[in-house]
């Protein structure tokens, strides 16, 4: 949704191909290889790691990235623990609960974003990104 109009075709053709597995090698020398992180500037590689998305291929990866971002804030860590419903609910595998862990930490100003439509009448979806601001 947020790659429509025509100002972003060249980018949502590219995200079709990617997702279709056809990229090109022009797709990858004019589109990708450009933007590749060690070709960018100082001032961009810093933007892009205080603000761009990482991806990791393990949960494990993902999870020491995620702590080692929550205890750079050098706030109050908040351990949150879900409420389970139900006699096996608190030892299911997050693989089988759409994602949602049993416990998560939060901080104040935490980088947070939504990965599924959790309430869509109140704007909470995918994609959503906001700096967790309670305590």
């Amino acid at each position: 949704m947020r790659q429509q109009g025509e100002k972003n075709r060249i980018f949502r053709d590219l995200l079709t191909r990617v997702s279709n597995g056809c990229l090109t090698k022009e797709d990858w020398e004019t589109h990708l290889c450009p933007r590749e992180f060690k070709k960018l500037s100082a001032e961009e590689q810093k933007w892009f790691q205080d603000n761009g998305t990482k991806l990791c291929t393990k949960n494990a990866e993902l999870f020491q990235h995620n702590i080692m971002k929550i205890k750079q804030l050098e706030t109050p860590i908040a351990q949150v623990k879900a409420i389970n419903r139900g006699p096996n609910a608190k030892n299911q595998k997050s693989s089988s609960t759409s994602g949602l862990q049993n416990t998560i930490l939060l901080a104040k100003g935490a980088k947070v974003m939504c990965v599924f439509n959790l309430a869509k009448k109140l704007g909470i979806v995918n994609g959503m990104r906001f700096i967790f601001a309670f305590f």
